[in-house]
């Protein structure tokens, strides 16, 4: 009888402290309250929040690095900075003829810091002039080879030669899948959602490495 309720008890104080319980008594907790902040101290700029889920025993450890955005800086445990207004310049895979004086073709990508689209990657026509953004008997890369993938519906689209000639375009969708979704041009797993690694999850979201599902991230104020 004795063994069983140990047996009990021991399983009561796992569940407990799965992803966010109390600490146990055969370890030493790393930080001192659940959901505490701090700015990693080893100079990287990004927080560490204190739970009990970061690993197998109970007690409390400072998790994983979330990093601040480049033009954030973390604050006791908080990325403070707004992001930089702007808006989009024109629709991914469009082109256009540049302004005089150059003779070229201009196409719509990201060529700058901020995330959104705008013109650049100027292709110069080698025999005549530019017209409805396309240079006379060539063909006229849609993309630069080292774009980042874009999303569009829950899929993404990349840029590579995908046709017969010799310039590069964006690909067809390709679809993420049951359950997932697509963020700066990567598929992610959604809320609920069964995953094995803790960034495959969708923003606001990390893995919890005891039910292996997506849960969300309740230390974060900008996912609140």
């Amino acid at each position: 009888m004795r063994v069983e309720f140990l047996v009990i008890g021991l399983a009561l104080a796992f569940s407990a402290s799965a992803c966010g319980g109390q600490s146990g008594s055969n370890c030493t907790d790393e930080c001192s309250r659940r959901g505490a902040r701090a700015c990693d101290d080893s100079g990287q700029n990004g927080f560490q929040v204190c739970a009990a889920d970061w690993d197998v025993d109970t007690c409390l450890e400072w998790g994983p690095l979330n990093s601040c955005e480049s033009f954030q800086t973390c604050v006791l445990g908080i990325c403070e900075g707004s992001s930089p207004a702007c808006s989009d310049d024109c629709s991914i895979s469009d082109r256009r003829c540049a302004a005089a004086p150059a003779n070229g073709v201009e196409v719509c990508g990201q060529f700058d810091a901020d995330k959104c689209l705008d013109w650049g990657g100027l292709t110069t026509c080698q025999q005549g002039d530019c017209v409805d953004g396309a240079c006379p008997g060539v063909c006229t890369d849609e993309c630069q080879l080292d774009d980042d993938p874009v999303c569009e519906g829950s899929g993404y689209r990349s840029c590579g030669n995908h046709d017969a000639d010799e310039c590069s375009e964006w690909s067809a969708v390709t679809d993420c899948g049951k359950d997932m979704d697509c963020e700066d041009g990567e598929c992610c797993i959604e809320d609920g959602e069964d995953c094995e690694d803790y960034d495959e999850c969708c923003d606001c979201y990390h893995c919890c490495p005891v039910f292996k599902e997506c849960v969300p991230d309740w230390w974060d104020s900008d996912c609140l």
